[in-house]
């Protein structure tokens, strides 16, 4: 069987910790080199020089390697996070109070003097259920928002059509389309075209 090389005392009793072993060796995924004697099969191992990986139920479930990207679900993460999973996967980002909290992901760029912070997600405006793309800074306030009913908001937070676009400036267009294509002809086709379907 493995060897192992280490006696680890419980914190500050001075007395010899018999429930924890550490390996002399990396350890493995089936043998992590720190584990519990009662369940051997979940803990940390060290596949090679600068990685790390936690293991539960023999499985490797998070890789930390040198560079120190963390991936779940993967041994060679290739950004900050990495997340990999065998059929539908997400990632999770829920508030635990039950008051009137928002939940989403920040997105902040530190260029000096173009600092900018974005959010993506919902609950950010106080007491709405909407998913928004909201700005933090330089600016501020949603941008983009899908109500609960699918009815999406361009300059407004509570959009009473499929897309209402409003703008409070008396300057430049409110909505602009534009093509450049060039068919060699005068006329380049319909650029908007409105529809009514009767049933």
């Amino acid at each position: 069987g493995s060897a192992w090389n280490a006696q680890i005392y419980a914190f500050n009793t001075n007395t010899l910790a018999t429930n924890v072993r550490w390996l002399t060796s990396g350890g493995s995924v089936g043998a992590p080199a720190l584990a519990n004697i009662s369940d051997t099969a979940t803990g940390i191992y060290y596949p090679s020089v600068s990685n790390l990986g936690l293991v539960t139920s023999g499985v490797e479930r998070l890789r930390i390697d040198g560079s120190g990207n963390v991936g779940i679900g993967t041994t060679s993460p290739t950004t900050p996070l990495h997340v990999v999973g065998a059929s539908d996967t997400g990632i999770t980002v829920e508030t635990s109070s039950t008051g009137n909290t928002g939940a989403y992901v920040e997105y902040k760029r530190n260029q000096t003097g173009a600092t900018s912070r974005w959010w993506t997600g919902t609950g950010i405006t106080s007491g709405s259920n909407s998913f928004q793309i909201y700005e933090v800074s330089p600016s501020s306030g949603a941008r983009l928002t899908v109500a609960s009913g699918g009815n999406v908001g361009i300059g407004t937070t509570t959009p009473d059509s499929k897309l209402q676009i409003y703008s409070s400036s008396s300057v430049g267009a409110a909505l602009t389309i534009e093509s450049d294509i060039d068919t060699g002809t005068d006329s380049l086709g319909a650029i908007l075209n409105l529809s009514r379907f009767n049933s």
